[in-house]
């Protein structure tokens, strides 16, 4: 994404919410962190796993109560606010129409989610998780978004098409990823006359790059 972008300031301040409110929990510093932990906290519909871990560090009311005029709420008067919760009520403001001659959405160039006026956290939070999930499968070793792929096995053998994303076990537990490489990807297979779009999951040890 353009860091110029609308879409690009919601997914840095969705992961960095959820990390800060994660080390806070743990008492341990964001870099002690695991990616898998932060994946597995991403997970769930729209916004609610981030306002769930927001609320442990802004607390339930601005977690979950943030309207048309979030930008103002606990800063008035305020000379050297908490960024935590600079960042937080951006993520948690909605947008209304802007008066003529201003510009959308504070100047930022927008592309997710079109001119909805829906707060970002509910919009960008699925963003976020497909970012975290792309920086644990290359700290993981895996293949790429994008990569050419041949299927060696199970009912898809013979095919080719491209990967969209790892698929990862989880440890419930421990509330992360399980050890190890993704034990499989969501693959775009390439379409056959007349099929419809197929993406399914196919296991890592049925895949190979594929050059053709």
């Amino acid at each position: 994404m353009d860091e110029r972008s609308w879409g690009w300031r919601a997914v840095r301040g969705i992961i960095a919410i959820a990390l800060h409110a994660l080390a806070q929990e743990r008492q341990v510093t964001v870099d002690q962190l695991e990616l898998g932990s932060l994946v597995c906290h991403l997970l769930g519909p729209g916004g609610s796993p981030v306002r769930s871990l927001a609320a442990r560090v802004v607390g339930g009311d601005l977690a979950y109560g943030i309207g048309v005029d979030g930008l103002a709420v606990g800063l008035v008067g305020v000379e050297d606010p908490d960024p935590v919760l600079v960042q937080w009520l951006w993520l948690a403001c909605s947008w209304p129409a802007p008066a003529a001659g201003e510009p959308l959405f504070g100047g930022l160039a927008r592309g997710i989610g079109g001119d909805r006026r829906t707060p970002a956290v509910d919009i960008c939070t699925g963003w976020a998780l497909d970012t975290a999930i792309g920086a644990l499968n290359a700290e993981r070793g895996g293949l790429p978004r994008d990569t050419k792929v041949l299927v060696t096995g199970g009912e898809h053998t013979g095919r080719t098409g491209r990967v969209v994303s790892s698929a990862w076990h989880l440890d419930e537990e421990r509330h992360t990823v399980r050890a190890g490489p993704a034990p499989g990807y969501e693959v775009h297979l390439d379409r056959e006359p007349g099929e419809v779009p197929v993406v399914p999951v196919i296991l890592t040890g049925h895949l190979r790059p594929h050059s053709g």
